[in-house]
């Protein structure tokens, strides 16, 4: 198993200002920020509806890639990570949702509320599940780093090596995206060019 931390890339928004911000591992994830600061709070809320809604797929969750020069790592939050790793977990079997339930010796219904991202789960019935399992969760505190907090917020483009305007094509975001809008977390409203504007629930 691996923890959920990946890097995010921003990208200073030549034309409207502020950064556009990216994941390599989750291409679909796309948001924005006034700032660095700004950028890296929305990076968080955009990186969980990225997870909830690859978990609601029945999508494969990537493992974090090495962060490189420049690059901030951003965490999935604590309930979403413990979501992430039974779904991970759930995963590894290939196993239907009737068949998991027979293993783990409890409903079908609780199987589906523990695998639904979006319902509140208690930690200690996950860890107890995933130690029938053969895995155990690990938590670990860490500081917030300084790069999101206020003493950020006056963080200019100047701070971050230049590039061009992001555009999906030229970073290779194909299929389906996530999009968020400024301001708004993961009960926000997002934009998917195939779909339309749906509201995450």
């Amino acid at each position: 198993m691996f923890g959920y931390e990946y890097p995010v890339t921003l990208v200073p928004d030549e034309n409207d200002g502020g950064f556009v911000v990216t994941f390599e591992d989750y291409p679909e994830a796309i948001t924005q920020g006034e700032n660095v600061a700004d950028a890296l709070r929305e990076a968080e809320d955009c990186l969980e509806e990225a997870v909830a809604n690859r978990i609601v797929r029945g999508v494969q969750l990537p493992r974090p890639s090495s962060p490189k020069a420049g690059q901030s790592v951003i965490s999935l939050p604590a309930p979403t990570a413990v979501k992430a790793a039974f779904y991970c977990a759930i995963r590894e079997l290939n196993a239907s949702k009737v068949e998991l339930a027979v293993t783990l010796g409890v409903d079908e219904k609780e199987v589906r509320r523990l695998l639904d991202p979006h319902h509140g789960s208690k930690l200690t019935r996950i860890d107890e599940l995933l130690r029938i399992l053969g895995k155990r969760l690990t938590i670990r505190l860490d500081d917030i780093p300084a790069s999101i907090s206020t003493e950020a917020d006056q963080a200019s483009a100047e701070e971050l090596p230049r590039g061009t305007t992001w555009n999906a094509s030229g970073q290779g975001a194909g299929g389906l995206y996530v999009v968020a809008s400024k301001g708004q977390g993961p009960k926000g409203r997002y934009v998917n060019p195939v779909a339309g504007i749906r509201e995450a629930s």
